[in-house]
């Protein structure tokens, strides 16, 4: 399990909302140059605070960009215009949250490869047919010899 914090820089006007593994480097780049985000307004005026919100440990890091989602958008005049959890992050998470679900439940899984193996058995011959007339029409269509077919048609 990792260790993450949520924390906020904030002025008497607004509040930039992040999260983080460790905050010395996190605000180191906050305050640099090269920082390209919305908290750069906040530093820029001069007069900002910095206070650590929550520190947590979780398996994952897709929980922590859900923890600081909740927070960006339960903040009052929160300047964050990007937004914590990205497609990929949520993606990643339910990914993450299937293959723990197949693995604590070897019942649902086997369930699955059986009703799986069962369909295909009873679907051969139609998927076979199907494969047999792609193969035809590539054949006719001048693709040439079976090095540019994808199907072994020996049956």
């Amino acid at each position: 399990m990792e260790s993450f914090i949520i924390y906020s820089i904030s002025n008497s006007k607004s509040t930039y909302i992040g999260s983080t593994r460790d905050l010395k480097s996190r605000i180191a780049t906050h305050l640099s140059t090269r920082n390209g985000t919305s908290s750069k307004s906040l530093i820029e005026s001069g007069n900002y605070t910095v206070k650590v919100i929550r520190e947590f440990k979780c398996k994952f890091s897709s929980t922590r960009y859900l923890l600081e989602q909740w927070y960006i958008d339960n903040t009052p005049n929160c300047v964050n215009y990007a937004r914590a959890l990205q497609p990929r992050n949520l993606k990643h998470y339910q990914k993450i949250k299937r293959r723990d679900f197949y693995k604590n439940n070897t019942k649902y899984r086997k369930l699955k490869q059986w009703q799986s193996l069962e369909y295909h058995q009873e679907n051969r011959a139609y998927h076979n047919k199907i494969m047999l007339d792609r193969y035809y029409w590539r054949r006719s269509m001048g693709f040439g010899n079976n090095s540019n077919c994808l199907v072994d048609i020996s049956i």
